[in-house]
């Protein structure tokens, strides 16, 4: 018994420290993209934008089922990882709740738990726009 709580323990903490960024999406004109995922208990997911010019990005979290706040944040890639530049505690359902100018590079979008996740996760859509 006690060995099955401590594997199903470490089965939870490598999940929500796991670091798999899905390819990134380009953003070569005004668009919108919805972005979709699942974040675990005291886990973050990472979807890296790719902007092959200047222009601005927003962020809005359109959906968390169950519904909670997510952290969210916009940020650049730095040596590999996601360097966030804002944060916010995103509620679902509201308008963007990050807009940022950007220049051409690797961007990265990192929706993250604030500790109400349950076991199971929160299935999240972002909008994503870029102009």
């Amino acid at each position: 018994m006690q060995r099955a709580i401590i594997i199903t323990v470490l089965a939870i903490v490598c999940a929500a420290c796991s670091y798999t960024p899905t390819q990134p999406s380009p953003f070569t004109s005004p668009t919108t993209q919805t972005l979709s995922g699942t974040v675990y208990p005291s886990g973050t997911t990472t979807t890296w934008l790719s902007v092959t010019h200047a222009g601005t990005l927003s962020a809005a979290l359109v959906s968390a089922e169950p519904a909670t706040v997510l952290g969210m944040s916009l940020g650049m890639l730095s040596g590999g990882h996601c360097d966030p530049l804002q944060r916010t505690d995103a509620h679902p359902g509201s308008g963007p709740q990050i807009v940022m100018a950007t220049e051409a590079g690797m961007y990265c979008l990192e929706v993250s738990d604030l500790g109400s996740a349950p076991l199971s996760g929160v299935t999240y859509s972002v909008s994503v726009g870029f102009y």
